[in-house]
């Protein structure tokens, strides 16, 4: 399946001794949100999609833009390196 993907925001996120870029895009077909992190000076990344229960808690907690969530989602799981990713 091929998207249209939108821009959104890029942060930069300081951990570990390196630095990550953050960069949310919404897809334009569907509206779901994708975020990809990526390693300054490195060429690989990841990509993930917020899944319905971070959506849900979205709308429950009164965030009317997820982005700033997913963002936080994705620094906490840097921080806490639980898989040895970053």
């Amino acid at each position: 399946m091929f998207l249209h993907m939108i821009f959104v925001k890029s942060v930069q996120h300081c951990a570990h001794g390196n630095t990550y870029n953050l960069t949310v895009y919404r897809a334009e077909e569907t509206g779901d949100h994708h975020i990809y992190i990526s390693k300054i000076g490195s060429e690989v990344g990841d990509v993930y999609i917020a899944s319905e229960d971070v959506v849900s808690n979205a709308d429950s907690e009164g965030f009317g833009d997820i982005v700033e969530q997913l963002l936080q989602i994705a620094k906490d799981d840097i921080d806490r390196n639980e898989l040895g990713k970053y």
